[in-house]
Formats: C-alpha cells, sequence, structure tokens
C-alpha cells in the first residue's frame, strides 16, 4: 500500500514537471513571435521617396522675337538619387503656355544622390506669340510631385514696317514704332517719328521718348540707348 502511494507521488510529481517545462516553452514560442512582429515593423519604413529640386533655369535668350528658335537650359538636383522620366511645361499665371513649347516635353534624366543633372530642350516662340514682357515659370513634373523655378522672357513683334526712304533707324517699342530721319551733312536731323502700325507716321519730338530715358543728350543717343534695335 506504501509503494502504490508513493508511485501515485512520483507520477503527480513528473506531471507537475512536464507541464511547467510546456509553459516555459509556449512563453518562449510567444516571445519570438512579438520578435517576429517587430522585425516587420522596421522593414516597413525602410524606403523613401526620392525629390527633385528645379536649381536654375537658363535661355539662349531673354529677348526674342515672334518665330525665333530658343535653347532651354534645366539644372536639376537632389539628394537621395533620382532616376526616371519627368516632364516639362511652360506656365504662365499658372497656365500652360501654348505659344512656347519645348520640342521634346519628356525626357528619361539621372541625378546622383547629393549631385546635380542638366538638362537641355529646344523650345520655339510661336509666330503670333503675344509681344510684350512675360513673367514664365518652368515646371518639371514626376510621379506624383513637381518642382519649378520662374523666368522672365519679352517677346518682340516681326511685324514689318513700311519704311520711307527718309526714315533711319527703326525700333520697335511699347507697341510703336520709333525712327529718326536720315542722315544729313553726316549726322542725324532732329527729327523723330512714331507709328503705331508700321506704315502711318507721324512727326515727334525728344519729348516722345524722355519718359524712356532718365538723361536724354541728342534724339540719336536717346533711341540708341532706350529702345531696342528693330532694323540696322
Amino acid at each position: 500500500m506504501l509503494l502504490s502511494f508513493r508511485l501515485v507521488l512520483v507520477g503527480f510529481g513528473l506531471v507537475l514537471l512536464l507541464a511547467a517545462c510546456a509553459g516555459q516553452l509556449g512563453g518562449g514560442g510567444g516571445n519570438g513571435g512579438g520578435g517576429g512582429s517587430n522585425g516587420g515593423g522596421g522593414g516597413s519604413g525602410g524606403g523613401t521617396s526620392s525629390q527633385l529640386t528645379l536649381e536654375s533655369v537658363r535661355l539662349t535668350a531673354y529677348e526674342v522675337y515672334q518665330g525665333q528658335d530658343l535653347t532651354l537650359t534645366l539644372t536639376l538636383s537632389s539628394q537621395d538619387g533620382f532616376q526616371g522620366e519627368v516632364e516639362v511645361e511652360v506656365l504662365e499665371n499658372g497656365q500652360r503656355v501654348t505659344w512656347l513649347r519645348p520640342s521634346s516635353s519628356q525626357q528619361t534624366i539621372s541625378v546622383p544622390s547629393n549631385g546635380e543633372e542638366t538638362m537641355t530642350l529646344n523650345v520655339t516662340v510661336s509666330s503670333n506669340a503675344p509681344s510684350g514682357a512675360h513673367d514664365l515659370s518652368v515646371k518639371v513634373a514626376y510621379g506624383n510631385s513637381a518642382t519649378q523655378k520662374s523666368v522672365p522672357l519679352t517677346v518682340w513683334t516681326t511685324h514689318q514696317p513700311t519704311v520711307n526712304p527718309d526714315l533711319l533707324r527703326v525700333v520697335y517699342k511699347g507697341g510703336r514704332f520709333l525712327a529718326l530721319s536720315a542722315f544729313a551733312g553726316g549726322e542725324p536731323r532732329q527729327d523723330i517719328w512714331v507709328s503705331s502700325d508700321g506704315e502711318q507716321w507721324t512727326r515727334g519730338s525728344v519729348g516722345t521718348l524722355r519718359t524712356m530715358a532718365p538723361e536724354p543728350t541728342s534724339p540719336w543717343d536717346l533711341l540708341a540707348a532706350s529702345i531696342r534695335p528693330r532694323m540696322g
């Protein structure tokens, strides 16, 4: 009887020991699972999107005639590096400019990390581009992001005036043509002519041009210094 009781105690002790071991193993497995979850969280934060910055915009000329060709040079930088396709467009007052478009608006570029890349595009000013000063913006779009920078451009008309043989140095500015009389005795006469269409001319004076230069000297110097030459 005593022997049987001892065997029961030994068996009961073995059961408790096995149960304790099983609990420890299960807890260890749970901790391991938690560790795996933390590892997954670390993996989700690994990727970052590359950003581009338009550092500069350069044109071969900032004063052009209607129908003239230009070269547009863009310098782009990136801290993380970038490789992919970008699209270039020209805006004015937030709207796409229809009279000035790059010949190839989409290009694939590669910008090294903490480096720069230069893009060169050919652009043509439309023959019906509005004359005058324009405050433009060049926008470079990539993915769901974009970067842009402003650039000034002045467009001159290509309207050919009907020039009287007695007129010299015809120029165009501010929506009108101006000219000096032909040489007389080696010097231009003190006559200034003004026309809104380049066909009908009326006689002007030095006062016609005073608002364009603060300290005029002679009509010829004033005309040459303050108004862009239209015809040489």
